[in-house]
């Protein structure tokens, strides 16, 4: 809230972060100071106060589980003795002070752990509740799946899982009242949805009808499909022969009956992915290329020969990416003032910026070679061009994401 305050007042965006391992840090402020009052590094404590001192901290056994009670004034160790009818330990000098029970530590904890097991966990929890003691039941995995609170919230929810049965699963701690929410469902198998990155697990079937092939399939993303004549399908023509083979090759034509196209519109206006669907689509045999049940040879031969040809469009791409995005953010960051500065003079932007071009430069360079290992013939024109490829996704992310950092909602 305060970047986005800053942000109209100023018309200057800013980057806000968060490191995982920062927020963490103050977890240990008990250990730190254990370490400044000592001079020695802290030891394992288990589930006492990890600084030894505060006493009693610890979990103690009950009858039927466990509890945690943490001691934290001397108010709440006078009312913990009335709630164990223990008046009698009021002056005892072992238990006086904290300072006097963190020196009989052992003691101190025999002495609590010695009611605790006498009672189970939720009368132990009822009793110290009364006497507004700090005190909480250690649950089961169990007892927090079926937490009734958590389930009348919409945190928990019972689904129907095709392997486990009825099971608990979490949604979202995400509120946002006036929406409906989203019913929760088991994950997607391996393979459930057209074997999603792994080819060689497709599921797509193609039936045998003598002179042709039946097939019903659905692809999402499928590059530039709207805009072409033939295209090809992968489809499994023997369903009981190992993932990589009884797979067939088909070239099909796009004015075949039962194909449909849908464009997936992004979020920046692009239309160049699609979502296609084969129903009952008839596809001749003599469309088939190569032996029936090896098309994976062929597959892995049609995207060699794809890839080969991807350096110089990737080469043209990052062209056209560093005379138009980097230009535009360059000059926002000469031009745009923050305090009478440049932006692009603050360590906070000069950061992401960098690291924007140093992907480029990778991109380009990776890119190049692969071009040169193209244009050459090398046998490592299958490795050059996967590089590329990777390194120019990297790009990509780089360049878009530091742009929305540099120009905020206006990106």
């Amino acid at each position: 809230m305060t970047a986005l305050y800053d942000r109209d007042h100023s018309g200057v965006g800013r980057l806000v972060e968060v490191a995982m391992q920062e927020t963490v840090w103050p977890t240990l402020a008990a250990s730190y100071d254990y370490y400044y009052r000592t001079g020695e590094i802290p030891p394992r404590t288990g589930n006492r106060q990890s600084g030894l001192n505060s006493a009693p901290y610890n979990v103690f056994p009950a009858a039927d589980g466990y509890v945690a009670i943490h001691i934290v004034t001397e108010a709440h160790w006078q009312n913990l003795l009335k709630a164990m009818g223990r008046d009698d330990l009021a002056d005892d000098p072992r238990f006086a002070t904290n300072s006097a029970r963190v020196a009989h530590m052992e003691e101190t904890d025999a002495l609590i752990e010695a009611w605790t097991r006498s009672l189970g966990k939720m009368e132990v929890f009822a009793r110290t509740k009364a006497y507004r003691i700090p005190c909480a039941p250690v649950r089961t995995a169990p007892e927090v799946m079926n937490d009734p609170h958590m389930h009348e919230r919409g945190m928990l929810e019972r689904i129907d899982h095709p392997e486990l049965g009825a099971i608990v699963v979490p949604t979202t701690p995400l509120r946002l009242h006036g929406t409906d929410r989203v019913a929760a469902g088991p994950s997607p198998t391996v393979g459930r949805h057209n074997a999603g990155g792994d080819l060689a697990s497709l599921r797509t079937r193609a039936v045998d009808g003598g002179d042709h092939f039946v097939t019903n399939a659905q692809k999402v993303w499928t590059s530039g499909v709207r805009f072409a004549d033939w295209c090809f399908l992968l489809v499994r023509t023997d369903p009981d022969a190992p993932k990589h083979h009884g797979i067939s090759y088909l070239l099909v034509d796009m004015e075949t009956p039962g194909i449909k196209v849908r464009p997936a519109g992004l979020l920046n206006g692009h239309r160049h992915f699609n979502e296609i669907f084969f129903e009952d689509v008839v596809i001749p045999k003599e469309n088939l290329v190569g032996p029936l049940n090896h098309g994976w040879k062929v597959a892995i031969t049609t995207l060699m020969f794809e890839r080969s040809a991807q350096p110089v469009a990737l080469a043209a791409e990052m062209g056209r990416r560093r005379a138009a995005g980097v230009r535009h953010d360059r000059r926002l960051l000469q031009n745009a003032r923050r305090l009478r500065k440049p932006i692009g003079s603050y360590q906070g932007v000069k950061h992401p910026a960098a690291d924007m071009l140093v992907a480029l430069e990778n991109a380009k360079s990776v890119t190049y070679y692969a071009v040169w290992a193209v244009d050459r013939g090398l046998d490592e024109v299958p490795l050059a061009v996967s590089m590329a490829k990777a390194a120019a996704s990297d790009m990509s992310g780089k360049v878009a994401g530091t742009g929305i950092q540099l120009h905020g909602a206006s990106a």
